[in-house]
Formats: C-alpha cells, sequence, structure tokens
C-alpha cells in the first residue's frame, strides 16, 4: 500500500511541476533563445536523473540488481 501512496505523490508532483514549468518557459522564452531553452530543460532533466540516480544507487549497494549477475549477450 506505502508504494502506491508513494507512486500517487510522485505522479501528482510531475503533474505541479509540469503546471509551474509551461507559464515559466513562456515568460522566459521571450529573453532566451528557443534553441537555448531546448538546452536549460535538457540540462536541468539531466541534472535531476543524476542526482535520482545517485540517491537510490547509495541505497542499493548494499541490495544489488538481479540483472547485474546475469550473462551478457557478447559472452
Amino acid at each position: 500500500m506505502k508504494a502506491k501512496n508513494t507512486a500517487t505523490a510522485f505522479a501528482l508532483l510531475a503533474a505541479a511541476l509540469y503546471a509551474v514549468n509551461v507559464p515559466f518557459s513562456k515568460m522566459l522564452l521571450q529573453h532566451v533563445q528557443p534553441t537555448m531553452m531546448a538546452a536549460l530543460l535538457y540540462l536541468g532533466a539531466g541534472l535531476g536523473m543524476f542526482l535520482y540516480g545517485t540517491v537510490t544507487h547509495e541505497r542499493s549497494k548494499s541490495n544489488p540488481s538481479p540483472a547485474a549477475s546475469c550473462p551478457t549477450p557478447s559472452g
């Protein structure tokens, strides 16, 4: 039950961040070129994924993924 509540909270957070992003992007687009805007958005997404990966990697060191023990296609 807790995982379902966590997933719901993350979904609501994602929707709220998206809702805030649209007006902010329109305002910022008046001062920044569209290519630079796309670069900033991708940079922010990349930084967020890096931070998320860093946090979850620390927790998973003691419990490694079962995929790590699977053989690779190259042998």
